[in-house]
């Protein structure tokens, strides 16, 4: 009985400190602390981008690639990319990051699948890409 009942500590520890090890560190990537969700403004600045398309592809193009549940799903049922958002509205399929000039952005953040439903509902099975302007922040870029 004493030997189960220190297997059972010893597995409830093991899963504490995995689940800890595995607990995202906000987005923060291990070098430089740069959130690897979220570009700002002044990172696209150090671009020749001219547009959220091409800042994306530079700075993060895991952005662009489908992930989370449409991997479970058979190819003809996944979306292989995400949804855009231009200042909470959607704004249409990844190519359209292409026709927002990169003069206005603040920031642009990638969503999970999961983020997206909390914030506008189901049918964003690879996330979101939001895109942040000044003038929903009421900010001049």
């Amino acid at each position: 009985m004493t030997q189960l009942l220190e297997w059972r500590s010893w597995c409830a520890a093991t899963v504490l400190v995995a689940g800890m090890a595995c607990a995202g560190g906000g987005g923060r990537s291990g070098a430089g602390g740069i959130r690897s969700d979220v570009i700002y403004r002044n990172e696209i600045g150090k671009t020749s981008a001219v547009n959220a398309y091409d800042a994306v592809r530079r700075l993060r193009p895991a952005f662009l690639t489908g992930r989370g549940p449409s991997t479970l799903l058979r190819a003809s049922q996944s979306t292989s990319a995400p949804v855009v958002y231009l200042d909470n509205q959607r704004f249409g399929a990844a190519e359209s990051l292409r026709d927002i000039p990169v003069d206005g952005i603040v920031e642009i953040r990638f969503l999970t699948a999961a983020q997206a439903q909390v914030r506008w509902g189901m049918n964003h099975p690879a996330g979101v890409i939001l895109v942040i302007t000044g003038s929903a922040r009421g900010t001049s870029p």
